[in-house]
């Protein structure tokens, strides 16, 4: 028979692997907040939510796709990109766009007073599996921006290549700039770097 004891510190272990995936429901899901100083006093703080997550591989490296609506929604247009492109490891990736073997990525906004893209500078982004759901890996950001936007978050993505794919067609150029040692992938143009104050 179990002790007591035994049970309150399994529960202990337990908690913290399983509650993850309880508040998942085993499927796709994305919260990341954006920290913006410099922004407009209603965009200085801004959480988004969506289940539209999304990962594809490659030979060597991963990427992810995080779309997002308007603050305050979980469905509707795909207003807010993040797309990162990271070497093909589980645990925690430093954030490196000059270096061939670092983690890369941007944020796209597509609307508003703020539209445009930022790369990202630095920072972190830790990739795990899921336990129980060998679909899904957990993706945690902690990631600054080259317009000093702040990203923190996590996201729950599910391996669906075609929408990865169809996001890196439309946004090919911007694609291209991530490359360290390869020339951009098209001679459309790149996506305006977002303003760094409020206009």
């Amino acid at each position: 028979m179990i002790s007591c004891k035994t049970r309150v510190l399994l529960a202990c272990w337990l908690l913290p692997v399983l509650l993850p995936v309880a508040l998942t429901g085993c499927r796709r899901a994305a919260k990341i907040d954006l920290h913006q100083s410099f922004a407009p006093p209603s965009q200085r703080e801004m959480t988004l939510k969506s289940p539209w997550s999304f990962a594809a591989a490659g030979p060597e490296r991963q990427r992810y796709l995080l779309a997002f609506p308007r603050p305050g929604a979980e469905k509707g247009v795909r207003d807010f990109l993040v797309y990162i492109d990271a070497p093909d490891e589980r645990g925690r990736l430093a954030v490196d766009p000059q270096a061939a073997d670092g983690a890369r990525g941007f944020l796209i906004q597509t609307v508003g007073r703020l539209k445009g893209k930022t790369a990202f500078a630095s920072g972190t982004i830790r990739v795990r599996e899921v336990w129980f759901s060998p679909h899904l890996l957990r993706i945690d950001l902690d990631v600054r921006c080259a317009d000093e936007t702040y990203i923190t978050g996590t996201a729950y993505v599910e391996r669906i290549p075609h929408e990865v794919q169809a996001f890196e067609r439309r946004y090919a150029a911007d694609i291209g700039r991530l490359a360290t040692t390869q020339p951009a992938l098209t001679e459309e143009r790149e996506t305006a770097d977002r303003p760094v104050s409020a206009p």
